[in-house]
């Protein structure tokens, strides 16, 4: 009788355990998958606030920042773009996306270097700049006003 006992104990016990972990493991999953939709709604916010503050950090000629500037009309999209061959450093990092003063000094200079670049994919030709940082940016860059 102890025996069957011992053996009905040791069962209970050892499926109790085995729903437990069952559990945990769900709750796990669910949270998991949870946390990485609220990271993506945050990586789109992080990405949209950044640009609205670049748009206000170059669009900006309030009166009292620009005494003698008079208010832009800017076409939509427009102040988003950036031409490859004529921008300055501060325009490369202000407007394109993963590039900072460092690889936006290396574009003016491959530009300065090897010329106008003919092609907007030969943005891919300067050191830093890689096929990810290029397809983040394809939409803003142009090669001609």
């Amino acid at each position: 009788m102890l025996k069957k006992f011992s053996l009905v104990l040791i069962s209970y016990l050892f499926s109790s355990t085995v729903l437990a972990n069952t559990a945990q493991q769900m709750d796990y999953h669910a949270w998991k998958v949870r946390q990485e939709q609220h990271d993506l709604r945050l990586k789109q916010y992080k990405s949209s606030q950044n640009i609205q503050v670049r748009a206000v950090q170059l669009l900006d000629t309030s009166p009292a920042v620009h005494p003698q500037s008079q208010p832009q009309t800017v076409i939509l999209g427009e102040q988003f773009s950036v031409n490859i061959n004529t921008a300055t450093v501060q325009e490369l990092s202000a407007k394109l996306s993963d590039i900072g003063t460092k690889k936006a000094r290396a574009i003016v200079q491959y530009r300065q270097q090897y010329g106008a670049f003919k092609r907007i994919e030969d943005l891919q030709n300067v050191k830093g700049i890689g096929e990810k940082t290029f397809e983040k940016n394809r939409n803003k860059l142009k090669i001609r006003d």
